[in-house]
């Protein structure tokens, strides 16, 4: 019996948590028994998957696992007809008569993005107006983001998206190909230092970190260290859990760790997000 595979299958049930990658999630186990041998000794006790899954631990075990990728991926999403509206949208992409009312209400089925509907333009061009026009933009974490494209001032550049979506990522793929749009999608777990390795053959001149590093403050500098690129632009939210605007919405240790990498930058503001432009090139 594959404790592991019988785990990730079951974690996987998990609606918001289905186009996660299988692969990402076993490592995520197999992480977590390496810390925890003695559980892991436990679990493969048991004579089958039905008394398997009656274990205390098996349980605990899909909680926890379960609530670190709702914490780092979940929580962005809005899944009421979602599948629906990317359907629709696709279509309309295919007959070359998508609208901004169509963008908006595709980009509305991810909060992240939907938060940002009415200051994407501003925000591109607040951006590209420091960096230049890219030849090349990587987007980290990238969720629905990459359909933000609509809004961006230059066009003429190769678009790679990441994320540890699978799903998300292949519509990304199928509208990338629609609107034939230079492109190309891969799955990177940001968490692992074997995809911070690949991360760091990639040349690009522009690289989006939009809410990314909300998660977890420690993969900050070893993402950093890993991103070949001229410019990193990095996001935080400035809304606390309540929906309050946070009296201190700077983050004071990411600036810290910035000078202490010699990286100069500049930030701007929307209504619920502060962004980071980080020359690093």
């Amino acid at each position: 019996m594959d404790i592991v595979s019988v785990l990730s299958s079951d974690i996987r049930q998990k609606k918001e948590l289905k186009g996660i990658a299988e692969s990402i999630i076993k490592k995520e186990l197999n992480s977590y028994f390496s810390k925890n041998k003695q559980v892991f000794s436990l679990l493969n006790s048991y004579s089958n998957e039905k008394q398997l899954r009656k274990s205390s631990d098996y349980r605990k075990i899909i909680k926890k696992i379960r609530q670190k990728f709702h914490e780092s991926y979940g929580m962005f999403q809005i899944p009421e007809n979602a599948d629906e509206i990317k359907k629709e949208f696709l279509k309309k992409v295919k007959m070359n008569s998508a609208g901004e009312e169509d963008y908006n209400s595709i980009l509305s089925t991810h909060l992240s993005t939907k938060e940002r509907i009415q200051n994407y333009q501003a925000i591109y061009q607040k951006i590209f107006r420091i960096t230049g026009k890219p030849k090349v933009i990587l987007d980290l974490g990238c969720g629905i983001n990459p359909l933000s494209w609509y809004y961006m001032p230059v066009k003429n550049f190769k678009y790679i998206a990441s994320d540890i979506d699978i799903a998300s990522l292949n519509f990304i793929g199928q509208y990338f190909d629609l609107a034939g749009i230079n492109s190309e999608t891969l799955v990177l777990d940001l968490q692992n230092k074997d995809d911070l390795e690949k991360l760091s053959a990639i040349q690009c001149d522009v690289c989006f970190l939009f809410k990314v590093l909300e998660i977890d403050k420690r993969i900050a500098e070893p993402i950093f260290n890993s991103i070949k690129a001229k410019f990193i632009v990095a996001s935080f939210s400035t809304l606390s859990i309540t929906g309050k605007i946070m009296k201190n919405s700077e983050r004071l240790w990411f600036e810290k760790m910035l000078s202490r990498l010699h990286l100069s930058f500049e930030t701007f503001r929307t209504e619920n997000e502060i962004f980071y432009i980080v020359r690093k090139g």
